[in-house]
């Protein structure tokens, strides 16, 4: 596993159509966060070198916020999420321009 400027300046090389990206936090003014910078840059050049971008979060993630953002909501495509997100909730996401996804 890579890490660090390496890992992101890797990840900038490749011709990536979709990454799938874990987010500690996913809050409507901070975006996507994460506590740690260990991962930020390589977060940041798979947002910025994909095509298509998708965060999977459970609903515990929403309107929390950690440390480092690494995304807005509207760097993404759609928050992948479990059924157990309170519609309320899913609209105020939308509504900040991020299409919020349902695991069936």
């Amino acid at each position: 596993m890579l890490i660090g400027p390496e890992a992101a300046a890797l990840v900038r090389t490749f011709n990536v159509r979709k990454a799938f990206l874990s987010s500690t936090g996913v809050h409507a003014e901070y975006g996507f966060s994460i506590y740690t910078g260990d991962f930020l840059d390589f977060k940041r050049a798979l947002i910025e070198s994909a095509r298509e971008r998708y965060v999977v979060a459970d609903r515990h993630k929403f309107g929390t916020v950690a440390l480092r953002t690494f995304a807005r909501l509207t760097e993404v495509n759609a928050i992948l999420t479990d059924g157990g997100l309170d519609r309320g909730t899913a609209e105020t996401f939308r509504k900040a321009g991020v299409r919020v996804e349902y695991e069936q």
